[in-house]
């Protein structure tokens, strides 16, 4: 089974590997001041993400982000809510993002190299 690891770009204290992919949207909501629950109409799934930070009034229109990738017209739900979730693999949301527990592995070690000089 895939885990992943979730993080805010900067901020290393924020990081948290070895979740699911559905505890790791939960945490990349959680660190993105954000919401969700999930909606069926007809045969489209989709994902309400709702922003609940406070927001200067100008931005109050930003409060519920849309995306075409919080949508699925897959009729098994499960499946269209997996597809839903692995979507934020390609963008992440406010900043925080969703990797792949081994791909993580390699960057930090790729980093780590660089900053010793021990890269080719």
């Amino acid at each position: 089974m895939t885990t992943y690891t979730v993080f805010r770009f900067f901020s290393v204290e924020a990081e948290r590997s070895g979740l699911s992919l559905e505890n790791a949207v939960d945490e990349m909501m959680k660190q993105a001041a954000c919401t969700y629950s999930w909606q069926h109409e007809g045969i489209e799934t989709h994902m309400i993400v709702r922003y609940i930070a406070s927001l200067p009034d100008a931005y109050a229109c930003a409060r519920s982000i849309k995306s075409p990738y919080l949508r699925s017209t897959n009729p098994d739900r499960t499946a269209a809510k997996n597809e839903i979730m692995r979507g934020f693999l390609r963008t992440g949301l406010l900043g925080v993002r969703i990797i792949a527990d081994d791909r993580a592995q390699r960057i930090r070690h790729e980093v780590k190299d660089i900053l010793m000089g021990s890269a080719a």
